[in-house]
């Protein structure tokens, strides 16, 4: 049996997802995933079952989608949106809320911990899926791996979102997701790094983040 691309599992993961946060919590048939991927129903069926056992996601051929809604509806968490990133004590933190709003958990990606929503500014992560006033959920941590996205301080000033990279050299950099950047433009070197947390989704609007589109409007 051939072999699943773990990189077009991980694609498919996060369109029914958006998808889904779209759609008052609905998940696309088989047909729209093949549509949105150019690939045949069947090639998605046998997709959707070995992400079913993979745990990645909850999949019934009965019913042609992904079975969630309810559970989206009814799992869900409060985070805070912040300003800007978080420097230190609970008090800088609190002074830097925003607003608050219910994510839900699937977006979580079923990491244990605390999480908050950055507003993104600017276009230097376009590349990455983060464009100007997204919202962007961050897992709060002080370690990452080469290639995440990392909310970080730089040089003790300078707040930022962008992809943590180690040289050859074993030194830590960050590099910006802008392919129309010149390469000098998107390395940013670091006498001093210090990392808030990992970017692990990003969504379009704060309205897609609760139930009711009017109380997100207020």
């Amino acid at each position: 049996m051939r072999s699943k691309d773990p990189k077009l599992m991980d694609q498919m993961k996060k369109y029914v997802e958006e998808y889904a946060m779209t759609h008052n919590g609905d998940w696309p048939c088989t047909r729209e995933i093949a549509e949105a991927f150019s690939i045949n129903k069947s090639t998605v069926s046998r997709y959707m079952k070995e992400m079913n056992e993979l745990g990645m996601i909850r999949y019934d051929r009965g019913l042609k989608g992904i079975k969630q809604k309810q559970e989206i509806k009814r799992s869900s968490r409060v985070l805070d949106l912040l300003g800007s990133i978080p420097c230190g004590t609970p008090e800088e933190r609190e002074a830097s809320v925003e607003e608050r709003t219910t994510v839900p958990d699937f977006m979580l990606r079923g990491l244990k911990g605390d999480f908050y929503l950055l507003r993104a500014t600017g276009d230097s992560m376009v590349d990455a899926g983060i464009a100007e006033e997204d919202l962007v959920v961050i897992h709060q941590q002080e370690e990452a791996r080469d290639g995440d996205l990392v909310a970080a301080l730089v040089d003790g000033c300078e707040s930022t979102l962008k992809r943590y990279r180690i040289d050859p050299k074993g030194r830590p950099y960050l590099w910006a997701e802008n392919r129309t950047w010149e390469d000098e433009r998107r390395m940013i070197q670091c006498n001093s790094l210090k990392i808030y947390g990992i970017a692990i989704t990003a969504v379009k609007n704060l309205i897609l983040l609760t139930d009711d589109p009017k109380k997100a409007m207020q």
